[in-house]
């Protein structure tokens, strides 16, 4: 099954902000979200419950966690009017280069990630 997919039809009245609050209702979404969420790009040594916790808590209140590897899946209980974070610098050691983890949500598939981002 093809996801939805939302356009403006005419960016210059629409606009997206607004659009991107009124969907999670229309999707019957308001409130808060549960999703696993994946966090790629931690580091191995730094791939612990403690950090794994505290990185999930950026986005959310986090239940469960799962850490098998490279990819690390968390249970995070999300509210859907914030705005959700496909990328996040993270800064491990305060005298090392902040490293990307990127977020993939696990049941929100049919989220636009463009429309998140405007």
């Amino acid at each position: 099954m093809e996801p939805n997919v939302i356009k403006l039809l005419n960016p210059k009245i629409q606009k997206s902000r607004q659009i991107r609050l009124a969907l999670p209702k229309a999707w019957r979404l308001t409130g808060a979200v549960r999703s696993m969420t994946l966090a790629i790009g931690i580091p191995g040594d730094y791939r612990d419950h403690d950090v794994i916790k505290e990185i999930g808590s950026l986005l959310g209140v986090v239940s469960e966690i799962e850490n098998h590897g490279p990819v690390v899946r968390a249970r995070i209980r999300i509210d859907s009017s914030k705005d959700l974070d496909f990328v996040r610098r993270v800064e491990f050691e305060s005298d090392d280069e902040p490293v990307e983890v990127r977020f993939v949500y696990e049941n929100l598939k049919m989220f636009c990630q463009s429309l998140w981002e405007s």
